[in-house]
């Protein structure tokens, strides 16, 4: 089973970054993403314009697709998780917040910037074996580490919740806006309910700017999961492909198979 996570780097002009513009990125986005064949793609930072080029793509190479915005209207600044049909089916997706209400749209905590902030939840058939697991797609705040923090507690305390009711395999993926050695990250490596697992530990910076590509200034983008399904973690690695001085992103994709 593999996972691949990505930002897919949003502007708020479609016009802005030069070479790197979301539509010159298209193709060869697709092109690299889907010759991975993830069974389960997470992107963050998609804006409707984008959302609206990525299905064509996604639709033909045989994905479903779910596009959740961040706005109290619901519209503004999504994420989605996408699923390949050959492999794998939704059962249930949720919504929520990051903020003191999660499920009340337009929420944020009070130390957070003015943007808003939400994760989706989904859980998953994998058809080879007919197990369930759950997925957590997220985009943290970017300025203020406390947030990230209650972010990330606020995640593991639903998590912990929906275990306790059907414990199966999880995965938290997404860009977490936050360090390794930040408290945001020790928490969930601390986590004293059950283990949860950075497979992405060992991987450099994944995080760049189109003004200096390709030089990574930190790493903000994580895979975590149970300690079973780490232990059967066969490659993780970062996808760090440019063509013509194209890039798939200003953050590297991360890209975890797993023997199951």
């Amino acid at each position: 089973m593999k996972l691949l996570t990505m930002n897919i780097a949003f502007a708020s002009d479609p016009d802005w970054d030069g070479i790197n513009n979301f539509r010159h990125r298209l193709g060869v986005l697709m092109d690299h993403i889907l010759s991975e064949k993830p069974d389960v793609f997470c992107m963050q930072e998609v804006r409707q314009y984008q959302y609206d080029l990525l299905k064509p793509f996604l639709k033909g190479a045989g994905y479903s697709f779910i596009y959740n915005q961040r706005e109290t209207d619901m519209s503004g600044e999504g994420l989605m998780v996408c699923l390949k049909d050959e492999t794998t089916e939704f059962q249930t997706m949720e919504r929520y917040w990051f903020s003191d209400t999660p499920e009340v749209p337009g929420t944020r905590f009070s130390n957070q910037t003015e943007y808003t902030r939400i994760g989706q939840e989904a859980l998953v058939r994998y058809l080879p074996t007919g197990e369930f697991f759950r997925v957590y797609n997220n985009h943290f705040e970017c300025r203020n580490p406390e947030a990230c923090t209650k972010s990330m507690q606020l995640l593991l305390s639903r998590l912990q919740k929906k275990q306790a009711i059907y414990p199966c395999r999880f995965f938290i993926a997404g860009d977490l806006n936050s360090l390794p050695e930040s408290d945001a990250i020790q928490t969930a490596c601390h986590f004293d309910v059950f283990p949860v697992i950075d497979v992405t530990k060992e991987l450099p910076g994944t995080a760049f700017s189109f003004h200096d590509p390709g030089v990574a200034h930190g790493k903000v983008d994580y895979i975590f999961t149970d300690r079973t399904t780490a232990g059967e973690a066969r490659e993780v690695r970062l996808l760090d492909d440019h063509v013509n001085g194209i890039w798939l992103s200003d953050h590297y994709p991360v890209c975890a198979d797993f023997a199951f």
